[in-house]
């Protein structure tokens, strides 16, 4: 086979690839999990609208495989989502600014909503080490490592402590980023 033959090939079936994820990711493709920690400020029959603290508003759509959990533990439906009450959603988001819920966390009404402001993280909880005042959390954006210190808050009653977080556990982290590029974590509330 001559090269020019061999390169001509090559280069259709990698046109042909691209285009064809192209089109699997406007056909509606495997979706990222995305979160939202806001305020509910109105509530339907099966979505709700959400403010985060940056001020965007969200229309979170609610089915019957939602899950509805208390950071603090306990049983939660829909029914119990009021408006004025702070919630963390989970889900896919859709490009109309539409998320749609497989998780509902309420947050608890004594939350400081200082904790909560800049950068968040939802995943479930990879790894935990006591002696460096760590843990690993897997997200929808891959592995992120945070520090606790005396200033992170922890909300609920599962996790009132980093001694009480474990692998497993889902967890919602707000956090800062220091000058060396390293995550500290504000406010952990796990469920």
């Amino acid at each position: 086979m001559s090269k020019k033959l061999f390169y001509s090939i090559s280069f259709v079936l990698i046109a042909a690839l691209a285009l064809s994820g192209t089109a699997f990711a406007a056909s509606g493709g495997t979706a990222r999990q995305v979160n939202r920690v806001g305020r509910v400020t109105a509530r339907g029959s099966s979505s709700f609208t959400l403010r985060t603290i940056g001020g965007v508003e969200y229309t979170v759509q609610v089915d019957p495989a939602t899950q509805f959990q208390r950071v603090s533990g306990g049983a939660l439906t829909y029914g119990n989502i009021g408006v004025n009450d702070w919630v963390t959603a989970v889900g896919t988001m859709e490009r109309n600014r539409v998320l749609n819920a497989d998780t509902v966390v309420e947050m608890p009404a004594n939350l400081n909503r200082g904790h909560w402001e800049g950068k968040r993280a939802y995943g479930t909880v990879l790894q935990v080490i006591p002696g460096d005042q760590t843990f690993t959390l897997i997200t929808g954006n891959g592995r992120m490592r945070f520090t606790v210190n005396d200033d992170t808050a922890f909300t609920g009653n599962s996790v009132r402590s980093f001694a009480a977080l474990q692998a497993g556990m889902q967890a919602v982290v707000s956090f800062k980023q220091a000058r060396d590029g390293s995550l500290i974590a504000r406010s952990v509330g796990g469920y």
